[in-house]
């Protein structure tokens, strides 16, 4: 006597909700594979993440379709308040985007100059129109000097020195 398995179950998914930790599975607004960050807003089709830097300073906060992202760390009890005030932060830093300063690392969110997307450099000089920034190898040699207009840029990384508004100890 032979007996015949058939399996129809599904691959369990695990479901993404707020402050959950998350990966991007494609880059997104600039941002390369593998970018972590929070989800402070969920939709039926997406979520919202916020992208912090080393000092837990807020970069970004990404719209992100669900099937572009990867759980990482589920949030066991998660602060559904706290989620919301992140969530209102997102929108109003959508509203008005983040300052780009002097020695703040950028990357472009369009080809310049025949330099990719994600390609990262530092701001040397800032001005209001236009921010020009340094690319350099892995030496330090500065291989080009562009001047770039502020929207088509985006901090990787902010500088931790910002005349007296964030303390450093």
């Amino acid at each position: 006597m032979s007996t015949t398995w058939t399996s129809t179950r599904k691959r369990d998914v695990a479901v993404i909700s707020e402050l959950d930790e998350v990966a991007l599975l494609k880059a997104c607004d600039g941002w390369p594979i593998g970018t972590t960050g929070i989800v402070v807003a969920v939709s039926p089709t997406s979520r919202t993440i916020e992208i912090l830097g080393h000092l837990g300073e807020s970069l970004d906060f990404l719209d992100v379709p669900i099937g572009r992202l990867r759980l990482v760390r589920k949030c066991l009890e998660p602060d559904l308040d706290f989620a919301r005030s992140r969530a209102i932060e997102a929108a109003d830093k959508k509203r008005t985007p983040l300052p780009i300063g002097e020695h703040d690392v950028v990357a472009f969110r369009v080809p310049i100059d025949g330099w990719p997307v994600g390609t990262s450099g530092t701001v040397i000089s800032d001005g209001p129109e236009c921010k020009m920034v340094e690319i350099s190898n892995h030496l330090g040699e500065g291989l080009a000097f562009l001047n770039v207009a502020p929207d088509q840029l985006r901090v990787v990384w902010r500088t931790a020195r910002r005349g007296n508004a964030i303390a450093v100890d």
